[in-house]
C-alpha cells in the first residue's frame, strides 16, 4: 500500500504519516469482516423452496494485524499500555481511509476491542529479540460503515407560482421513442405501446419530448402517468440532459387509475425531457406487454398534498446503500403543527396514499381549516376506493372527527354491486384528543382490504363505510394505513399542539430507544419527550434511496419534512455521502 491511506482507532493514529516518537506502528494487514444477515421464513404454501426476508444485519468483526517497533521494551510497553487503554474505553471508532487518496474516510463503530499478541501460542517469540511486538486488534462493530459527515435531506415545500400545463396529451406532436415506436394521442391521453422484460426494462425505454419548456419562477415538473403491465410496481423516471431529476413527492391524480409524480428541477428552461418506465418486480423470462400512458405535464412550485397541504406524501432522499438510524423532523416557522400524523412503508406512494377523502361518494362541504378541505356533516360516509389502490392486507382505519363512536365496515363491489361478506374494526381506541376544534383522531380497528382477493386487472372497488353510534357526526378525513404483518409499516400520532417542531429519533447505540420530542427551536434547545399517555408513537425506518413519508399537521400548511443521520454503507462511503 501506498502511503497515503489512514487508519485510527480512537486517539491513536496508525497512518505512515502519524509515525513519530520512540515507537513506529505499521499495519501489516486488515480485516474488515462482514456483518451476517439475520433471515425469517415467511409463511407460504409454495411447494418447494421457502420465501425468506431479511429481518436485520447482525454486527461484524474488524481486525487489524499491528507491528509495533520501539526503541526499547519500556517505548514498546507504554504503547501497549495506550493501545489498551483505547481498547478498554468500550464504545470507541475505528476509521480507514483507502490508500490511493480517492476513497472517503469509512467510521466503523466499535462497541467493544480486544487486544492479544499475533503468535498464536507460538512461543518461539523471534520479533522480541528486534524489539518489535505484533499484536491482534479486534473490534466487535456495528454492521455497517457510515460516513465521517452527517446528512441532512428536507422533503419540498411551496413556493408562490402557480401551476401551469406544458403538455396536456392533446397531440403526440414533439413526442418520439428510442426505438421508433409511434407515440399516439386520443386528443387527451398520450400512449406508448411496448413490451416488458423480466428485468423490469420496458422496450421502447424512452419516450422523448420536445419542445421548451419554460421553468422560470417554479422548481417541480409533475407527470400525471399510468403503466398497464401484468406484474411488478412501477416507477417512472424522468431525464434532463442524461441527468435524472430528483422525485419530490406525489400526489392524487385527477384521472382514475392515474399517478401524478413531482420531480425536482433546478433548470429555468428545458428543450426536451426522457421518460423511462420501469418495474420494481419483475418475475419470469418472457417479455410482457405494456402501455405507458401520459395525461399531462405541469410546472409547479406547489407542494404535493391531499386535499389541502396539511396532508403530504413527502419525498426524502436517503444517502447511502443500508438501513440508516436518522432523525425524522417536521417544523413550521411559526404558529404550530396541531395533532400530528406520520406514516411511513415501504412502497407508498399516492396510489396507495392512505387518505380516502378522493374517494367520498357523498357530498361534503368546503372548509379551509379542514385537513382533507372539506367536512361531511352525516350518520355515516361512504368512500369508493379502487381495489388496486390498495396494498392487499391488513389496515388499520383512523378517522379525524367529531367523537360519536364511530365504526367503519368495507365490502367489495364490482359492477357497483356489493359481493361477498362485509368486513368490520375492532378494537377501537382514541389515538389523539379532541383540538380545539372539537375533532380528535381515532384508530376504528384493523380490517383486511381489499375484503376478497382480487386481480391486478380488477376493475373492482371498496365500499369503505365509516358510520356515527349517537347518527350524526361530522367527517374531515379517513385513512386507512397498509399495516403488513413484517412490521416495516409505522404509525405516530403526536400531539404538538402549538409547538412548531417534532422531531423522531431512532434507536442508536448511544440511545438505545427511539424517542420523540416537541419543541419550537430549530436546534432542539428546548424540545422535550412527549407524554407516553397522551401520545401513540412509533419508531420510523428510512432506507437508502427514496422513502415517502405521509404527515398530517391539522393546524399547519405545508409543514417542511427533514431526515438526519449518516449514510450507511457496506464497508466504503463514495466520497459524496460525506467525509
Amino acid at each position: 500500500m501506498t502511503g497515503t491511506w489512514r487508519a485510527s482507532f480512537g486517539g491513536l493514529d496508525f497512518s505512515p504519516d502519524a509515525q513519530h516518537g520512540d515507537v513506529t506502528v505499521e499495519v501489516y494487514g486488515l480485516q474488515r469482516g462482514k456483518h451476517t444477515r439475520i433471515t425469517a421464513v415467511a409463511d407460504s404454501l409454495i411447494q418447494d423452496g421457502s420465501i425468506e426476508r431479511v429481518v436485520r444485519d447482525e454486527n461484524r468483526d474488524v481486525q487489524l494485524l499491528l507491528c509495533l517497533d520501539g526503541t526499547d521494551s519500556d517505548a514498546l510497553a507504554q504503547y501497549e499500555a495506550a493501545l489498551f487503554r483505547e481498547v478498554n474505553r468500550g464504545r470507541n471508532e475505528f476509521r480507514w481511509t483507502p490508500p490511493d487518496g480517492f476513497g472517503a474516510p469509512a467510521v466503523f463503530v466499535v462497541l467493544w476491542a480486544d487486544l492479544g499478541f499475533a503468535d498464536d501460542g507460538n512461543v518461539w517469540d523471534l520479533e522480541e529479540i528486534r524489539g518489535r511486538r505484533k499484536y491482534v486488534l479486534t473490534m466487535r462493530c456495528l454492521p455497517f460503515a457510515r460516513s465521517v459527515k452527517p446528512f441532512t435531506v428536507s422533503g419540498v415545500t411551496s413556493g408562490g407560482a402557480p401551476t401551469t400545463v406544458v403538455d396536456g396529451g392533446t397531440t403526440a406532436a414533439g413526442w418520439s421513442t428510442n426505438n421508433g415506436t409511434a407515440v399516439t394521442s386520443d386528443g387527451d391521453v398520450l400512449t406508448v405501446t411496448g413490451t416488458m422484460d423480466f428485468t423490469g426494462q420496458m422496450t421502447p425505454d424512452r419516450t422523448i419530448r420536445t419542445g421548451t419548456i419554460d421553468l422560470t419562477g417554479t422548481n417541480l415538473l409533475s407527470v400525471d402517468w399510468k403503466m398497464t403491465a401484468s406484474r411488478g410496481g412501477h416507477t417512472l423516471a424522468v431525464y434532463v440532459g442524461g441527468r435524472s431529476l430528483s422525485v419530490a413527492g406525489e400526489a392524487y391524480a385527477t384521472k382514475p387509475g392515474y399517478r401524478r409524480t413531482f420531480y425536482t428541477i433546478t433548470d429555468t428552461s428545458v428543450s426536451s425531457l426522457e421518460l423511462k418506465p420501469r418495474i420494481d418486480f419483475a418475475y419470469g423470462t418472457d417479455p410482457t406487454p405494456a402501455t405507458l400512458s401520459i395525461d399531462k405535464i405541469e410546472r409547479t412550485s406547489q407542494a404535493p398534498s391531499v386535499g389541502t397541504l396539511r396532508q403530504k406524501v413527502t419525498t426524502v432522499d436517503i444517502p447511502g446503500s443500508a438501513r440508516t438510524p436518522a432523525s425524522l423532523t417536521l417544523t413550521v416557522p411559526s404558529g404550530g403543527l396541531g395533532n400530528v400524523l406520520l406514516y411511513t412503508a415501504p412502497g407508498l406512494t399516492a396510489n396507495t396514499s392512505p387518505a380516502l377523502s378522493p374517494f367520498r361518494r357523498s357530498g361534503a362541504a368546503a372548509a379551509g381549516a379542514a385537513v382533507s378541505g372539506a367536512v361531511f356533516n352525516a350518520a355515516e360516509e361512504i368512500y369508493t376506493v379502487p381495489a388496486n389502490r390498495l396494498n392487499p392486507g391488513l389496515h388499520q382505519i383512523v378517522i379525524r372527527a367529531t367523537p360519536d363512536a364511530w365504526t367503519v365496515s368495507a365490502v367489495l363491489q364490482i359492477g357497483g354491486v356489493d359481493v361477498g361478506s362485509t368486513v368490520t374494526g375492532d378494537a377501537p381506541a382514541e389515538l389523539l384528543a379532541p383540538d380545539p376544534d372539537g375533532y380528535g383522531i381515532d384508530s376504528l380497528g384493523s380490517i383486511v382490504l381489499p375484503p376478497h382477493e382480487v386481480l391486478a386487472t380488477s376493475t373492482a372497488n371498496v365500499k369503505v363505510t365509516v358510520a356515527a353510534g349517537g347518527g350524526a357526526g361530522r367527517v374531515d378525513e379517513t385513512w386507512a394505513f397498509f399495516m403488513p404483518d413484517d412490521g416495516t409499516a409505522h404509525l405516530s400520532a403526536i400531539p404538538a399542539g402549538t409547538r412548531r417542531r417534532v422531531q423522531l429519533d431512532a434507536a442508536t447505540i448511544n440511545s438505545p430507544y427511539p424517542a420523540c420530542y416537541i419543541g419550537d427551536a430549530d436546534d432542539g434547545s428546548d424540545s422535550f419527550a412527549v407524554d407516553g399517555a397522551t401520545s401513540n408513537w412509533d419508531e420510523h425506518i428510512v432506507t437508502a434511496g427514496i422513502n415517502n413519508l405521509f404527515t398530517v399537521t391539522t393546524l399547519a400548511l405545508d409543514a417542511a419534512v427533514a431526515a438526519t443521520g449518516h449514510a450507511q454503507h457496506l464497508t466504503h462511503p463514495p466520497s459524496e455521502s460525506g467525509a
